[in-house]
């Protein structure tokens, strides 16, 4: 069998270039290796992959509708299969797979964004009290990310726990974010009604004048 023939050898150099950041290329051969051997569940998770990052929602979802089915105790496909479903809008399937998920979310393979992503859904679809348990896993997990400390202030503040709001909100301001997932000026927004729900006054016109000059990036990562 020829190299070009050879599904591993295939799905390796597709591999490799995705990683190189040649998607045109790393796709036609991710897709030949699927061909080639439909059964390879880390040829489907990396093609994914690749429609994910070119926001073809519709197409990640077919494989890593196949990732899980040939490799149900990979949580990292799971949770991509989710969050492209929620990207159609299908947030019913979105939460199953989220659900299912969780149930194999140990060992080597632990994704440690799943709780987030799954707390952030519930959040969206205004279920505060069931986001809670997962949001607070993702404190855990993530204590250091931005975004995950940004999610559980908005969490505390429906819940009417605004003291623990602000100090994770004001945590999240000092957090690194050089992809601009969540910028300053929402933080500053969520801390300045924060503080004015408190009654400090101070802190609030603070925040609120901080939002009022904050620059905007020209490219930010796109959130869901």
């Amino acid at each position: 069998m020829s190299a070009s023939e050879d599904p591993d050898a295939v799905f390796f150099r597709g591999e490799v270039l995705a990683m190189k950041g040649q998607v045109p290329a790393a796709r036609e051969l991710l897709a030949k290796a699927c061909e080639l051997d439909p059964r390879n569940a880390r040829a489907h998770f990396q093609l994914g992959m690749l429609f994910d990052r070119m926001k073809r929602n519709a197409d990640a979802v077919e494989h890593f509708k196949k990732a899980v089915m040939l490799r149900p105790d990979d949580p990292r496909a799971h949770d991509y299969l989710a969050l492209n479903l929620e990207r159609i809008g299908d947030s019913a399937r979105a939460e199953a797979a989220y659900k299912s998920g969780l149930l194999v979310n140990q060992g080597p393979l632990l994704d440690s964004f799943l709780n987030y992503n799954y707390g952030r859904l519930l959040l969206k679809l205004n279920r505060a009290e069931e986001s809670k348990g997962h949001l607070d896993r993702a404190v855990e997990l993530a204590p250091r990310v931005r975004a995950v400390r940004y999610d559980h202030a908005k969490m505390n503040v429906r819940l009417g726990r605004l003291a623990e709001a602000r100090e994770d909100a004001e945590l999240a301001l000092k957090l690194a974010d050089p992809n601009g997932f969540i910028l300053d000026l929402q933080i500053y927004n969520l801390l300045s009604g924060i503080c004015t729900r408190l009654g400090d006054r101070v802190a609030a016109t603070r925040y609120i004048e901080l939002a009022r000059t904050a620059t905007v990036p020209l490219r930010s990562q796109e959130r869901y």
